[in-house]
């Protein structure tokens, strides 16, 4: 099943904790319900019989999504039709106390009286939480062998566990499957963890996937939560999360950790959330971490584990292969309620552990007025990406392959036949929507570059890159408010997307609004420090405020960053920086900034600093 994102961001609000949604049907914001909250936080265990998961999941549900957003959410249900999905995505900024609290709520019991049933076992509306982390996650084109490290741990001081059968449900799970590799480690510690880490990169053999078996629990003194190793003498050896982060956070290649451990979902303190395993672990830049907030029984686990990876070497993604976990945990006799024990942390757009050919390179701003036949070129690294889908034709990506090296050539009308053919044998392929969209624009066909635009961001709705490359196009022809729509939805789906929030704050200072300008480059500097727009954009909300010297260092660290042949951006900034140092009272320094921009090629920027130069009289400008 293809997905949608309704993205659920709880923040700070005037009046308490506000709900921002970004959805199908649009944006809007509500307000968390903080007495349903702690109705739910007060309320006995459901093993005591005082109350019901339903009750649970309803109140959740209610806090959550109040009227305005509940709207959102059953139109975006309706728009997608039964054949498509929407993935429930609730975003939480832990480095927040007030709102590190809620993650220790059971959202992956939601459920919706309208509907009928817990959204966490319907297939069509799967629940995944998302920690905010100011960085995107790195992505990896598809290996040729996926190779995953189970590791099984039963110390002789503990409750004795069956991961014999745990092992075998996994192996069985992916027998057959010829280009996934599986090694084993028993009995571990820290250090030998760390070796069989380390010597597989070493080989070439890094590891993609961690699965964890064994005992986890919270250290209620600390909040530490807790995974129990194997010491020397076979007894048990609980290892902090944040040392297992240690142990994992220079291995790139490892793009899932699952923790078949008890509480491992958890952390005993709202002040150092990151303390828990698997917020930690996300913290580090793992993309995607399974973990339990409860205890989980022997029997759970292995179903879980064994639907689990039947369903991802089936080739689903990751949302839709919990969901079949959570269904068959229901089917479970003896395992009541225990479907709502496990948590997906998902910092992947689409789901997917790997990069796929719709994940094209972004455009930066500044490309646009430099000449986009320069982006054309860029795009021939999709050459070494690999493509992670098999849907995806051989003879579609030869045609996309020549057309972006007819692009780069400058031969536009024969670029042009080989991507509009690969559109009649796949309408929805993203990739050629997104090229021809460049290409028209190149040749100054702005309706026809806008529809292709559009319908790249419709055939891969969960590609941040779609929803950017379409914003900056409506930026660009001046359609500020749909614009805004598409950049927003571009940094929902990616947060760690700078050059979207460059985009975006620099349109909120084309529509006067420079504090959402602000808030929008603070953003993008978080995630990229070194994006040279960013820094120039930035200078300008500055000179808005009357800070003319905070601007000039801003400018001057743009220039340092710019690429020697963005001779539009180096030339824009030089310009600015000139009114920055005149609003400063610095006119040797503007001149001298003057005869730096009348050293660049000619352009607009270039006959701006002209005039200026004659405003300031400064000589040996012209």
């Amino acid at each position: 099943m293809r997905y949608e994102t309704f993205n659920l961001q709880i923040r700070k609000g005037p009046e308490g904790l506000a709900v921002l949604v970004d959805s199908p049907a649009g944006q809007g914001e509500g307000r968390l319900d903080l007495e349903l909250v702690r109705t739910v936080r007060q309320r006995p265990a459901a093993s005591q019989g005082t109350c019901t998961l339903e009750d649970t999941g309803r109140n959740l549900f209610d806090a959550l999504l109040d009227d305005k957003v509940a709207v959102l959410f059953y139109e975006s249900l309706a728009l997608l039709g039964p054949s498509r999905g929407l993935r429930i995505q609730l975003r939480l900024d832990l480095s927040d106390p007030s709102i590190a609290s809620l993650a220790e709520l059971p959202w992956e019991c939601l459920y919706s009286g309208r509907l009928g049933g817990f959204l966490g076992l319907r297939r069509r509306t799967p629940i995944v939480r998302s920690v905010a982390i100011p960085r995107p996650a790195q992505s990896l084109p598809a290996p040729r062998v996926l190779r995953a490290l189970v590791v099984l741990a039963n110390p002789s001081n503990a409750p004795e566990l069956d991961l014999a059968t745990e092992r075998a449900a996994i192996e069985a799970a992916l027998q057959g499957t010829s280009n996934v590799e599986i090694d084993v480690l028993e009995q571990p510690t820290r250090e030998t963890l760390a070796a069989a880490l380390a010597g597989a990169a070493r080989a070439g053999r890094p590891h993609h996937v961690l699965h964890f078996m064994g005992h986890g629990s919270v250290d209620a003194a600390t909040g530490d939560g807790l995974l129990w190793f194997v010491g020397e003498s076979g007894r048990a050896d609980p290892i902090r999360g944040e040392e297992l982060v240690r142990e994992l956070a220079d291995f790139p290649a490892l793009r899932l950790v699952f923790l078949n451990a008890c509480q491992s979902a958890r952390s005993a303190s709202e002040e150092s959330p990151f303390r828990g395993v698997a917020a930690g672990l996300v913290r580090a830049g793992v993309p995607a971490v399974v973990a339990m907030q409860m205890p989980v029984s022997d029997k759970a686990a292995v179903e879980l584990c064994r639907v689990f990876y039947r369903r991802l070497a089936a080739g689903d993604p990751l949302d839709t292969a919990i969901t079949e976990g959570r269904l068959a945990l229901d089917r479970l006799r003896g395992a009541d309620e225990e479907w709502s024990v496990p948590v997906l942390f998902l910092r992947l757009p689409d789901g997917y552990l790997f990069t796929s050919a719709d994940a094209l390179p972004h455009r930066s701003f500044g490309l646009r007025r430099a000449g986009l036949a320069v982006l054309a070129a860029v795009l021939t690294l999709l050459l070494g990406l690999g493509w992670a889908r098999d849907r995806r034709e051989a003879g579609a990506r030869q045609r996309i392959h020549r057309g972006l090296a007819l692009m780069s050539e400058g031969r536009s009308d024969e670029a042009r036949h080989e991507l509009l053919a690969v559109l009649k044998t796949d309408p929805e392929n993203s990739a050629a929507h997104a090229n021809l969209s460049i290409l028209e624009e190149n040749q100054g066909r702005y309706g026809e570059a806008l529809e292709h635009a559009r319908s790249a961001a419709a055939a891969a709705p969960a590609q941040a890159v779609h929803h950017y490359n379409l914003g900056n196009l409506l930026a660009f022809l001046g359609r500020d408010e749909e614009a805004l729509s598409s950049l927003h939805r571009a940094v929902v789906l990616d947060p760690g997307h700078a050059p979207a929030w460059n985009e975006l704050g620099r349109l909120y200072l084309r529509l006067d609004r420079p504090v959402e300008a602000k808030q929008a480059l603070e953003a993008g500097l978080r995630s990229d420090p070194n994006l040279a727009p960013l820094h120039k954009n930035f200078a300008l909300v500055d000179l808005s405020e009357d800070r003319a010297v905070v601007a000039i260092a801003r400018l001057e660290r743009a220039l340092s960053l710019y690429a020697p042949d963005d001779t539009q951006g180096i030339a824009e900034t030089l310009y600015r920086l000139t009114e920055a140092n005149v609003r400063a009272g610095r006119r040797e320094a503007a001149c001298h900034s003057l005869e730096s921009l009348a050293r660049r090629p000619a352009g607009p920027w270039m006959q701006a600093g002209v005039d200026l130069a004659k405003q300031i009289r400064c000589e040996g400008v012209s």
